[in-house]
């Protein structure tokens, strides 16, 4: 596999890898998610954490990285409604698609996400 490199800011297409980029998470990828989550975690001890309700009721908050038709990375967050905080409840990447910026990509992307839907902003841990 050649070394790919993330590209700046929300929702860009990733550099050298046109078809990989960010995109909602649908039912299709998070039933894709479930079924290989050996994949990202090395067991699936943790499926009890990946509760439907992230893309029915938070599907605005989860997010995907595909490489063709595989999702390769994803992130699962919400955003509270009674105060500017919003929270990220899982990050993955498949082990074949580690160190490659992928989780930083996404945690970026939702950083943006999050601080447009909010409108005034929080604070982002160092």
């Amino acid at each position: 596999m050649s070394p790919r490199t993330v590209g700046e800011g929300a929702g860009e297409k990733l550099r050298g890898e046109s078809h990989m980029n960010i995109m909602g998470c649908t039912k299709h990828d998070y039933d894709q998610i479930v079924s290989e989550l050996s994949d990202f975690w090395g067991h699936d001890r943790n499926r009890a954490l990946h509760h439907p309700m992230f893309i029915t009721e938070f599907s605005d908050c989860a997010f995907v990285i595909r490489d063709q038709e595989k999702v390769v990375a994803y992130l699962f967050g919400l955003i509270a409604h009674a105060a500017p905080v919003a929270y990220i409840h899982l990050v993955a990447v498949r082990s074949s698609h580690r160190h490659l910026g992928l989780a930083r990509h996404l945690y970026d992307h939702f950083t943006s996400f999050a601080v447009s839907r909010t409108k005034s902003g929080f604070s982002r841990p160092g």
